[in-house]
């Protein structure tokens, strides 16, 4: 699916009148676009010397995915 507001209209039926609903039902939902975001936002790893080891720690947050 597509990120974006759903409407639905969902009959609602007494005693198998199926032509003629006795109620609509609306349903309403949102679906939002998943994003990744990192903190920091960037990362610059100054040069050394070679067989020098260097790291920079960062975070990844998610948000809006389904479980």
């Amino acid at each position: 699916m597509q990120p974006g507001r759903y409407e639905v209209s969902v009959p609602i039926v007494l005693d198998d009148q199926f032509d003629k609903p006795y109620q609509y039902l609306t349903l309403t939902g949102l679906l939002k676009a998943p994003t990744l975001w990192f903190d920091p936002l960037a990362i610059v790893l100054t040069p050394v010397p070679l067989d020098t080891e260097v790291c920079a720690d960062f975070k990844i947050h998610a948000a809006d995915y389904s479980k």
